[in-house]
């Protein structure tokens, strides 16, 4: 067992992922991330290798862009006539002027402007 893979599950024991019945949803929960940490660790990367791809895996589980947003990566939302909302972001909304966009997480609504993002590798 790998060092990753045996740190991984013992700080999941400390959390309360143990003794668990096969029909706990925790065990399910468990046996998901202990698969996906022993994928990673078999796949050997090194401290470089590893902090990049985390950093991209994160993002594109939390649905992220990792490149900068256009225009035409927003649809119309069909509960709001005149909303649009990124299919690459979920969290990202077209501005009603249409020259940025906005993220529902941020609580100050900013507009970021599509100009802003050409050089950046995301949002």
């Amino acid at each position: 067992m790998s060092n990753l893979l045996e740190h991984a599950k013992t700080e999941l024991e400390l959390i309360g992922y143990k003794n668990m019945k096969w029909d706990d949803p925790n065990k399910w929960m468990y046996d998901n991330i202990v698969e996906i940490i022993k994928t990673f660790a078999e796949q050997g990367h090194s401290g470089g290798s590893a902090s990049y791809m985390l950093g991209i895996l994160e993002k594109l589980l939390r649905f992220k862009n990792l490149s900068p947003l256009r225009v035409e990566d927003f649809f119309e939302v069909d509960i709001s006539p005149g909303v649009y909302q990124c299919k690459r972001n979920p969290s990202m909304f077209l501005s009603e002027d249409k020259t940025g966009y906005y993220s529902v997480d941020d609580a100050d609504r900013k507009i970021i402007k599509f100009e802003e993002t050409k050089n950046e590798k995301s949002s």
